[in-house]
């Protein structure tokens, strides 16, 4: 029996990645749900986790939990795009109230502010960090957005490593356009693999 997967990272942080990966390791996964389907499943990332693992850490006590990171000034960039994209204020009334409270209790607003959202991020990962901070093989924390992938993963699960390339998701919605322009051009005249 697998022990149960918690990802801590918050959002846009590679949470989408994270989840995937874990399906691939075989674990059946899900991404963004209510607490009473947590029982449904072996892995579980983004919100709610964030806000009650110390209670998912009591209620499954051989758990692992992997805290994704990422630059804190490209996060709430991209936070920020993200909201701005899902017109999030329009979209109040009908949010799930896990998803506000979630909000509110890690940036203190559900209103995207910069500063609140920056400190924020920090005061949460800071937080997890010294919550796990006796605890280092319950922890695990990936950096998705610079590379990390199954090498840290897989040894922490105690699970092979795959043959397949661990799945990065979203990443490309973070190139602007004339990255773009540029990668496209490089590979059509030879100069870029892939």
């Amino acid at each position: 029996m697998k022990n149960k997967v918690f990802g801590l990272g918050l959002s846009k942080t590679g949470t989408s990645s994270l989840t995937r990966a874990l399906t691939v390791l075989g674990y059946k996964s899900a991404h963004f749900i209510k607490v009473h389907q947590f029982d449904k499943y072996d892995a579980i990332t983004d919100t709610p986790v964030p806000v009650i693992y110390p209670a998912l850490d009591q209620q499954y006590p051989n758990a692992k939990f992997v805290l994704t990171l990422r630059d804190a000034e490209d996060w709430v960039k991209s936070f920020a795009g993200h909201i701005e994209r899902q017109e999030w204020t329009k979209r109040y009334p009908k949010m799930r109230s896990d998803a506000l409270l979630a909000t509110m209790q890690l940036y203190g607003t559900i209103y995207f502010d910069r500063q609140k959202f920056l400190d924020g991020y920090n005061r949460y990962n800071e937080e997890v960090k010294a919550y796990f901070a006796d605890r280092k093989d319950d922890l695990l924390i990936m950096d998705i957005c610079q590379g990390d992938g199954w090498e840290k993963l897989c040894p922490f699960l105690g699970v092979p490593i795959p043959e397949t390339p661990f799945p990065v998701k979203n990443a490309q919605k973070n190139i602007t356009k004339p990255k773009q322009l540029a990668s496209r051009f490089l590979h059509n005249i030879g100069l870029l693999e892939g």
